[in-house]
Formats: structure tokens, sequence, C-alpha cells
């Protein structure tokens, strides 16, 4: 309901439909106004044709002719006015036949009046003009123009919510317009990560507010890929230089380990800086890997194999690993099937895992392993009786050089690079891994590895 197409479609339907009720209210009252006005404009014009038919001096003719005078014109009209003429100090002198028992009431005192009074719960416009001794009132039934402008109320109290429906169809027609070169920048954007910054976002033709944002994002983008590919140049040039150097050292070392002239506590300090050359290799050749599987470069030796074959070899491995630790494995789910993967680098995600599992769970627990197989993809979950990870660390955990809390420094792995290979080799074919603290503690690792049924 927050979304910015609901704010657009709602702020145009409000806009919309309060400017057309604005208009429409505006209409309603300049109409009533002119059509009491065009109105009050033929009383008068009816007013003028009375006063001709009684002349310059009424009050000379007799009673007889000018209530004839009066009469013949008055037939004619009846069907639109009512006429009655009062005179001073006589009374009502003159009433049309159409206006049966009803008396027109008297509106001012020698001024001529315009008036809506309602008679027989019916509006009548009374127009009242004095003519020498004489008040001559005309009126006009206003039951079919008031009829007219309830009508047309009427209209106003329903056309404004269908109009108001009808401007939220509207603006949801435009509004998936105006938003659509965003929703493609979107579906680009999430496909963007950092092993693909290469890619750019769709650039909408013209040069509206929309087209600059998308350029300014992909100079953005255009600026990480830069500097993401300095740092990978820097890991892999760096990686490879140490390893050369590492070689003689560890060859002297080896060396210098057998000469005869050492005491027994230089012995040990060779033996220890040889332990850490070892741990250096390793963590060199670790980020070289990496370096490869940033770069997209990583070799992958896909075959087809059968799952159960392949747990139970991990399962054998699994098992020493923990039984060393104090630990006891199991596997919990052994679905059969087969999926297309490459066998040493899946191995080595799994015993990565593992090794990371096996680090933060105590002597005496157990940790399982799963593996689910769907006609899409290959699942794999193994869970630990560790302490856990804080939620918001558990994607963080998948980064170089992170290392959770409580791990065991004796325990196998520790360089904080084991779970950023794993989901290097994960990524690579085209799976994903995700990690979630369980209800009842520990860590719950899922691999998903997407494959193609035979």
């Amino acid at each position: 309901m927050r979304s910015l197409r609901f704010r657009l479609t709602l702020w145009f339907s409000l806009a919309v439909t309060l400017t057309a009720g604005s208009a429409a209210a505006i209409g309603y009252f300049v109409v009533r106004k002119q059509m009491h006005d065009g109105i009050d404009f033929l009383l008068a014009a009816e007013t003028e044709e009375i006063l001709h038919r009684m002349g310059p001096h009424p009050e000379r003719l007799p009673h007889d002719e000018l209530i004839s005078a009066l009469r013949g014109h008055t037939e004619i009209d009846a069907p639109i006015y009512y006429f009655q003429i009062h005179r001073d100090g006589e009374g009502v002198i003159f009433r049309s036949r159409n206006l049966g028992d009803l008396v027109l009431p008297d509106l001012g005192d020698r001024v001529t009046a315009v008036r809506t009074v309602t008679l027989r719960d019916e509006p009548i416009r009374v127009r009242e003009q004095y003519y020498q001794t004489y008040h001559v009132q005309i009126a006009t039934n206003l039951e079919q123009v008031e009829q007219l402008i309830d009508q047309y109320q009427r209209l106003l109290l329903v056309g404004l919510p269908l109009l108001f429906l009808c401007s939220i169809v509207v603006g949801l027609l435009l509004s998936e317009i105006a938003l659509k070169p965003v929703r493609a920048m979107q579906r680009s954007a999430q496909h963007i990560s950092a092993s693909n910054l290469s890619e750019r976002l769709p650039v909408p033709a013209g040069k509206d507010e929309i087209a600059a944002l998308a350029r300014l994002l992909n100079d953005l983008f255009a600026r990480l890929e830069a500097a993401f590919e300095q740092v990978k140049r820097f890991t892999a040039d760096a990686s490879h230089e140490l390893k050369t150097p590492l070689s003689l050292i560890r060859l002297h070392a080896e060396r210098l380990q057998h000469s005869s002239a050492l005491t027994p506590a230089d012995l040990a300090q060779v033996e220890s800086q040889l332990e850490e050359i070892t741990r250096l290799n390793k963590l060199v050749e670790s980020l070289l890997f990496i370096a490869k599987a940033d770069a997209g470069s990583l070799p992958l030796d896909r075959r087809r194999h059968d799952l159960q074959r392949f747990v139970a070899e991990i399962d054998e491995d699994a098992a020493a690993l923990c039984e060393d630790r104090g630990l006891t494995f199991h596997v919990t789910r052994h679905d059969s099937g087969t999926a297309e993967f490459d066998a040493v680098l899946v191995r080595q995600v799994l015993l990565n895992v593992l090794s990371n599992a096996i680090r933060h769970t105590p002597k005496g627990r157990s940790i399982t392993l799963g593996s689910g197989c769907a006609t899409d993809a290959w699942t794999i979950t193994i869970d630990d009786q560790g302490p856990g990870v804080p939620p918001e660390q558990l994607e963080q955990i998948f980064g170089r050089f992170v290392r959770g809390p409580g791990a065991d420094e004796h325990a196998p792995g520790g360089s904080g690079l084991g779970l950023a290979i794993a989901r290097s080799i994960v990524e690579a074919h085209g799976g994903t891994i995700t990690a979630v603290n369980r209800d009842g503690g520990g860590l719950r690792v899922t691999i998903r590895l997407p494959h193609t049924p035979r």
C-alpha cells in the first residue's frame, strides 16, 4: 500500500476528483444563478408588457376596460405566469385565474423587488414593480427549474465517486507506463552483484529524470566495478607473488630443521616456523582460489554423480573429523538420485561447512547432514549445535576473513575463508548458500544446487 505506484495513483485520482468536483460545484452555482437571472429577465419583460397594456394613465380607464385589457393578455400567458395587481387604497383589483385561491405576498414598500417564495409547497419566483398607484406582481413556478438543478446535483453526487473509480483505473495505467522504466532498472539491478558488475541498467529514451537517474547509477556501477577489479587484481597478484618467496622460506626452514647444529629449543622454533609457513601457504592458495572465482575463471569439471554414493563418501570423512573432536555425525536424510556437478569442488564446499560447524560445536554434541533431491535442485543442509550467529551477521559469515563467535582456534580451518570459498564454488554452479539460526539452537547452512534431472 505504500508503493510509489499506489501513491501516484492515489494522488492522481484525488487531483482529478477534486478538480472535477470543484469545477462541477462552481458550475452548479453558475448555472443556478444564470437560470434565475434568465427567469428574472423574462419576468421583467412580462412586467413591461403588462404596463404597456395598462397605458400611461391606467387610473383614467374604466375598471371593466382595464380588467378586460389585462385578462386577454394574461389568459395567453397563464401556462407560464401568475398575475396579480394591487392598487393603493383598494387592495387586489386583478388576479389571473390560474392563481385560484392563492394570493401572492406583498414584497416591498414602493420598491421593485424579486424574491422566491413557497406556495402550496412549490417554489414561486415573484417580481413586484410599482407603477403609479398600482403594484404589478408577476410570478412563475420554479418547480421544473429546481428539479433540473436537483438532477444536476444528484448527477454530481453519483458522478464524482464514479469519476474517482475511473481515475484510479486511469491512474494505475499511467503509473504502470511511467514506472515501467523504473521496474526495468530494478530487475537489472537485482542481477548485479560483485561477480557481474559489468552489467548496466537500461537507460530510457529521452532526457527526463528517470533517464538521468539510470545514467547516474551506471556511472556509480562503473566506479564500483573499477574498484572491485583493482581489489581482485591486487589479491591475485599479491597471492601469486607470495608463493615463490614462501616456497624458498619453507625450503630453507626444512634444511635448517635437519641441521645437527641446532639445539632442541632452536629445533622447536623452526618447527613452529614451518607450521606457520604451512598455514600461510593455505591462506595464499585460498586467496588465489577466490580470485579465480571472482574473475569467473574457476574451471568446473561437471559430471553426473550418484548422490547417495557421494554423500556416503562424505559421511565417512565427516564422521572421522567429528570423532577426532569428540562429536558425533549423522546423515538424517539420504535421497536417491543423480545430479551434475564438480565432485571435487562440492566436496570442498561440504568439508568447509563441516569444518566451520565443528569449530563452533561443543564436545559431546552432534552435527547432522541432510540430502534432498527434487526435480530441479539438490539441497544439502548441515545443522550444528553451536551458539548460532547474531541475526544481523547471518549474511556476513560468508564474507572473507569473517570468523563467527565461539570458534575453537584449534579446530580444523580457522582462516576465515572457508565459507567464502564455499560460496564462490556454489555460485559458480549457479546455486545458493544461506544460513539460519535453528529454533532449538545452533546454525543451519543450506546449500542449493540446481540441476536438470536425467
